[in-house]
Parts: structure tokens; sequence; C-alpha cells
């Protein structure tokens, strides 16, 4: 194409700032054009073999053509755009270009994101070649996986949110800045903050952490409640690992809670059992001690990750535990006219609460009734996401012993280890980790003022690192730091030490 050539149509409207055009939809776009969409805006363009491009509010994007071939091509300054790509044949993949990288495409369904130092590419359908600029590396990301370019490196993960979008009101993407957030699809894809209180932060792949505190999105519960109750049905799906299956005081996992405490839908744990509580729900007829909570609707049997669906229509509650369906409970009450919500809970946001302990690394809520096929598509999708990004065992041994300060043992890759001389110690290498974004999870054993007077047949505690093999330059700084220590002269004195082992 030549400059000033139509090659697409617009099918949307969008707005500018005020010394800036005004596109209007049936508008053709011309080789070269640039737009700038702003807050809240959206705009759509289609091509003539059916490509479909929307650019989201705060991007920057031009279009063009290149070569004898006209091949599509995006160049994408700022923001995000999704796209369903039709097969391109012969005249070569379509390409979307940011400052940071190019992604190729024959035909799929993507969105691409960027920001001054990385951009993420999320493929829906078939598969796109991510190409960093800075060196020219390339990885392959396919269906249901997300690619990361920075100019540090080069990463391909699973996608972690939901499969199916037809009647997906929210679902939780913690983004490539690990900055978490709510996105409401049906409300042009906003997106709003979750915000962090007390012991609780985003993990590098997206997982939530709640060891001591929750995340609230204010405003989502609005939206959210609204959706719900114009269809008076909805299915809700969490994946989680919990990390007790001994809760003494019911602990909030999930709530939609209004400004007053009060709460449309809440799941909380007790022992080993999951409860659901509904606005306007009566207590079952077999209730017990735990009946204030609602109703029983799953139990926990073991620490281990688990997908829960749960999904309600006319009076019938419905859940699935790893894509198994569990006992329908009929019967249930909601009254719609108390379905209201100002806010999304997970975990607790209030400091007098019992809090929940655990992971929660995927979130969806659905204004339908959403079928068991699918939902056991969901968990299996989940399922391959949490084995993918499971981080490695991290074992740490307290031991009689006098080695060097810091003396490498188990050179073999698959499980390195490292001797420690003192908590002081120990702390600097869980310093050197968590530089390289590992993620050390309760550490409510091992404390500075306790770990020299744990006795040895006591002192063996799990704690969850992520793969070492994932960041070889730390591998690197901990061999040197190894062999440096191996040279300093081991204590004359027998005290306790500390062995990290990775299995």
């Amino acid at each position: 194409y030549t400059e000033g050539s139509i090659f697409g149509t617009m099918l949307g409207e969008v707005s500018a700032e005020a010394d800036q055009i005004t596109a209007t939809a049936t508008e053709p776009i011309m080789h070269g054009e640039g737009f700038l969409v702003g807050d809240g805006g959206r705009m759509q363009l289609q091509y003539a073999d059916g490509t479909r491009v929307t650019v989201r509010g705060r991007t920057m994007v031009g279009f063009a053509a290149r070569g004898w071939t006209f091949a599509k091509t995006v160049h994408l300054a700022e923001g995000q755009v999704t796209a369903k790509v039709a097969k391109q044949g012969g005249r070569g993949a379509m390409e979307f270009e940011t400052a940071s990288a190019v992604a190729r495409v024959l035909g799929t369904e993507l969105s691409l994101r960027a920001n001054g130092r990385a951009t993420r590419l999320d493929v829906y359908e078939g598969r796109v070649q991510l190409v960093r600029r800075a060196d020219g590396k390339t990885a392959l990301v396919q269906a249901d996986e997300v690619g990361v370019a920075t100019a540090d490196e080069l990463t391909v993960e699973p996608i972690q949110w939901p499969l199916f979008r037809d009647g997906l009101i929210a679902r939780m993407d913690a983004g490539f800045d690990a900055r978490p957030r709510i996105i409401l699809p049906m409300q042009g894809e906003t997106e709003l903050p979750l915000v962090a209180h007390g012991l609780a932060w985003p993990g590098r792949n997206g997982a939530l952490t709640l060891a001591g505190g929750g995340f609230t999105a204010e405003d989502s519960g609005r939206q959210l409640a609204d959706a719900i109750r114009r269809t008076r049905q909805w299915t809700l799906e969490l994946l989680l690992e919990p990390k007790s299956l001994a809760v003494a005081e019911s602990a909030a996992l999930f709530a939609l809670q209004s400004d007053d405490g009060t709460e449309a839908l809440a799941i909380t744990q007790f022992g080993s059992s999951l409860y659901l509580r509904l606005a306007g729900d009566a207590k079952p007829a077999d209730s017990d001690d735990s009946s204030s909570l609602g109703r029983r609707i799953a139990d926990l049997p073991e620490l281990r990750p688990y997908h829960l669906a749960i999904r309600f229509r006319d009076g019938e509650l419905v859940v699935l535990l790893n894509g198994e369906q569990l006992p329908v409970q009929a019967g249930v009450s909601c009254d719609w006219e108390r379905w209201s919500a100002s806010r999304l809970v997970l975990g607790s946001a209030e400091a007098d609460e019992h809090h929940w302990l655990g992971t929660i690394s995927h979130l969806a809520i659905y204004n339908r009734y959403v079928v068991d096929d699918d939902l056991r598509r969901q968990a299996a999708s989940a399922m391959r996401f949490f084995r993918r990004m499971t981080p490695q065992r991290v074992l740490v041994r307290a031991v009689p012993t006098s080695p060097p300060r810091i003396a490498r043992r188990g050179r073999g890759e698959s499980a390195p280890s490292l001797v420690v001389r003192d908590f002081r110690v120990l702390e600097e290498v869980v310093g050197k980790l968590s530089e390289a974004r590992f993620t050390a999870a309760y550490w409510d054993v091992l404390d500075s003022q306790h770990a020299a007077l744990l006795p040895a047949a006591e002192a063996e505690r799990i704690f969850v690192l992520e793969p070492l093999a994932d960041y070889p330059h730390v591998a690197r700084q901990l061999d040197s730091t190894g062999e440096s220590a191996s040279d300093s002269p081991a204590s004359s004195t027998t005290a306790t030490h500390f062995v990290v082992e990775w299995q």
C-alpha cells in the first residue's frame, strides 16, 4: 500500500483530545495512520479478510502494510490491543510491533499489551512467534499461553484466566507488571486494581498469596451485582491452594460485600470444609454448629490445589471440585432485592477477622449457568497452569555441625543445596532469592529469635520457592558465593546450621 491507501474499516467510534480528529464508524483507515484512544475509549478495525483488531483505552497505535504482499502491520506504542486474525496464507504473517518485541501471526486470537519496559502477548487460539528486539531471540507462544518480552528476558507461561468468555463479567489478572487487578470484560475491559491489605502479595505468576491479609477491588461489586441480578444466575470459579485444613475460626476466602459489611455472596473455610452464604438464604435443614456460615458445599481432604466451581440458578446450587460434581443442593433461596455489593474481596481486609491462608491463582465470574463440560475443561486448564507454575519444595533443616559459612552441596542440577551457618546468613540467601523474584511463603516457624533454639528433631520445615532452574544467573551467584565462602576457615565450635535443599 502507498501512503493514504485504504485497507480497513472502522467498526466503532473513538474520540480523542479536543484538538484531535474524532473517528467515526465505517470510516476508512489509511495506510500509515495512527490513533490515540483516550481513557475509557474503545476502537475496532476490520480488514477485508475478516481480521478484526480491537484497541483498548489509553492506547497509541498505528496501522500499515509491508512488502509486495501487503502483509498487515500494527504498531503498538503503548496500551493494549486484542485481535482475531484470519488465516493469512501466502500474504505473510501479520505483525504486531512494540518497542521491545515483534509478534508474528498467521491466524489466531490474541491480546497484546505494551509499555515502555515490556510486551505481553496472550494467545487464545493458534500460535504466535514472539521476537525480542534486543537480541532477536524468539519464542513460540501457543494457545492458552502468555509470552512476556523485556530487555532482560523472554518467557512463556500458561494463561491463567478463563478459556470461555461468553457471559464472563469478571476475571482476575496479575498482568506482566505484577499489579493484580479485576478485569470487567462487559464494561469495556475496565480494570480495577486489587489492593493488598495485611500480609498479602502477588506472586510472579499471578497467584495471590494470603498469609494474614487479603485483596479488595473497590467498585467492582456494583457492576457484578447488577449483571448477576439481571439474569438471576451465576457461576463462580476459583483455583486455590489452602495452607491449613484445621481452621479453628471461620476464615473468609471470597466475598461480594457492601459498604456496611453485609454480603451478597461469601465463601469461608472452617476446619477443612468450605461454606457458602447467600443473601436471604435460610439455614439448611440439617444445620449444625457452623450453620451461621451458610451451606457446607465441599470438604478439602488434603493440602493441594483445588479448582472450585459453583453455579446457581432457580434455587439449585451445584458445586464441582476439580471437575467432579458434588451432590446438588436444591431449595436454595436468594433475596435478589438484597443482592448488592460495592467491592470484591479475596481473603479478608479486616484486621480483626481470622484470615484464610493459601494462594488464589484463578478467578472467573459469569452471569450465566456454565455447563459441566465447560467447567471440566476449565478445571483441566487451570490445573495444567498450576502444575507448570508450581514452585519447587525447599527443605530447611537445622543440623549440629560446623561447616564453612556457606558451602555448596549436591551439585546435581535437579537438587542443589546450601549449608548455612546461622540464621543471619540464611536471611542473606533468602534475600538473594527474593531479588530474583523467588517467593518464600509462611516464614512462621524459623525467625531470628528462635532459629538457634530449634532442636534438630523439630527443625524440619518446608518452604516454597520458585524453581532455581528458571534463574541461572542466581544459580551462578550462589555458586560463586559457595566457592568463595568455602575458602573461609570452619568454626571451631559446634553450632546449629541450616541446610537449604531444592527438591
